[in-house]
C-alpha cells in the first residue's frame, strides 16, 4: 500500500511547530545565565487588563489577540530598567512587535522627564504606534502577574498565552531573541484558547 503524501497545510504546521521548539530551546539556553533568566511557563492565558497610557489612550490586552505582545514591568528609579530601555525600544520598532512598558512610578511627570532624556533615536521609537508606555501606580497589574523584581518581561503569544517570563535585563540585540519572536509571529492564534482560564 502506497502511503499518502502529507498536504501542504500539514507540512506548514509541522514546520511552525518545529521552528518554535528550536527557537524556544535555543533562547532558553542563552538566557539561563547570570544577568537574565528565561523559563518556559505552563501554558496559560495571560491575565486580561486595560490601562491608560501616559497620553490618556486605553491599552486593552485583549484587543491584541493574534499578535505577539511584550509586557515589560519597569520603573524610572530602577537602574537596570533604565539601561535596557533604549535597546528594548529599538527591538520593538525593528521587530514590529507591540510593547507595553508598564511603570510602577507614581507620577507621569517622572516618566515624561525620563523619556525626554532618552537619545533622539529612542524618542522616535517611543512615537511609533506599537510602543505603549503606561503606569501601574497601585501595582495591581504587577501583583496579578506575580512580579516582584524589576525589570521583568513577559512575552505573550498570538493565542494569548504566556510564552516566556524573563526576570532581569534582556539582551535585546541577541539574534536568538529575534528568531524566537519571529517564530512566535507564525504561531496560529487560538491554539491554546480555552485550555486554561486567566489567573
Amino acid at each position: 500500500m502506497v502511503p499518502r503524501m502529507m498536504s501542504t497545510k500539514t507540512v506548514w504546521i509541522l514546520f511552525v511547530v518545529v521552528a518554535l521548539g528550536l527557537a524556544g530551546a535555543a533562547y532558553d539556553r542563552f538566557l539561563d545565565t547570570p544577568g537574565g533568566a528565561a523559563r518556559p511557563v505552563t501554558a496559560r492565558i495571560a491575565s486580561s487588563f486595560a490601562v491608560k497610557d501616559i497620553e490618556g489612550k486605553v491599552f486593552d490586552l485583549a484587543a491584541y489577540r493574534g499578535q505577539v505582545v511584550i509586557i515589560n514591568f519597569w520603573a524610572t528609579w530602577c537602574a537596570p530598567c533604565v539601561a535596557e530601555f533604549p535597546p528594548m525600544l529599538e527591538f520593538a520598532a525593528t521587530q514590529h512587535t507591540a510593547l507595553l512598558a508598564l511603570s510602577s512610578d507614581e507620577r507621569d511627570d517622572d516618566i515624561e522627564l525620563f523619556l525626554e532624556r532618552l537619545p533622539k533615536v529612542s524618542r522616535e521609537h517611543v512615537k511609533s504606534g506599537n510602543v505603549i508606555i503606561a503606569r501601574d501606580p497601585d501595582r495591581a497589574i504587577t501583583r496579578r502577574y506575580g512580579t516582584t523584581m524589576y525589570p521583568e518581561t513577559y512575552i505573550i503569544a498570538p493565542d494569548g498565552s504566556i510564552a516566556r517570563k524573563i526576570v532581569g535585563v534582556v539582551e535585546w540585540d541577541d539574534p536568538l531573541l529575534s528568531r524566537y519572536i519571529n517564530a512566535l509571529h507564525q504561531k496560529p492564534a487560538g491554539e491554546n484558547d480555552g485550555k486554561e482560564k486567566n489567573p
